[in-house]
């Protein structure tokens, strides 16, 4: 039933997605859905967190895999998060998926930002030998996760002018000096 909705969000605005869409795509009764949903919003937060899952391991497989320096490598992230939030909650590039890409994560910035935090976490322990993440980088790196979903945000509403190259290296250059204030850059190893 969550990949019904996944194709939902893609196909349709959030507004025209209900119930009966949900159950007509899944194949399945409204009884089922209710047993497993208290309601159509309930739903749509289950779906996006499965989707916030699959947004964090591209995100991370993405700056991972890049190749250089740390700056290319949060380049790669950022292009990575921006065309899973345009393209995989439907916005294929007309103004109206667009907005409905926006309103979408908007809704549910903060479960993002969680997923996303939560698998930073897992990534520095995995790199770090299982050693938990000293306070002051784990405060850092809420920072970051949370700053960086803000402003991807204001440039999907337009709040921001910047062509999608320039909120790259914006990105890039205000993480790089985040980077670049803290005591321990040591602990800030990303895997080869």
């Amino acid at each position: 039933m969550i990949d019904a909705g996944r194709e939902l969000v893609v196909d349709h605005r959030i507004a025209d997605i209900d119930i009966v869409r949900v159950c007509d795509r899944a194949g399945l009764t409204r009884r089922y859905f209710y047993q497993e949903f208290a309601d159509i919003d309930t739903y749509l937060d289950e779906v996006f967190r499965a989707h916030a899952e699959d947004a964090a391991v591209a995100i991370i497989a993405a700056a991972v895999a890049a190749r250089g320096d740390l700056s290319d490598r949060i380049a790669a992230g950022m292009e990575a998060a921006i065309a899973f939030v345009m393209e995989g909650f439907g916005g294929k590039g007309s103004a109206e998926s667009t907005l409905s890409a926006t309103a979408m994560f908007s809704r549910h910035r903060a479960a993002l930002t969680d997923v996303a935090f939560a698998k930073a976490l897992e990534m520095y322990k995995a790199v770090n030998g299982g050693e938990p993440m000293p306070s002051k980088l784990h405060g850092y790196t809420a920072i970051v996760v949370g700053g960086t979903a803000e402003a991807l945000l204001r440039w999907l509403r337009g709040d921001l002018d910047l062509t999608r190259d320039e909120l790259v290296a914006t990105c890039v250059d205000g993480l790089g000096l985040m980077r670049s204030a803290l005591d321990d850059t040591a602990a800030i190893q990303i895997p080869d």
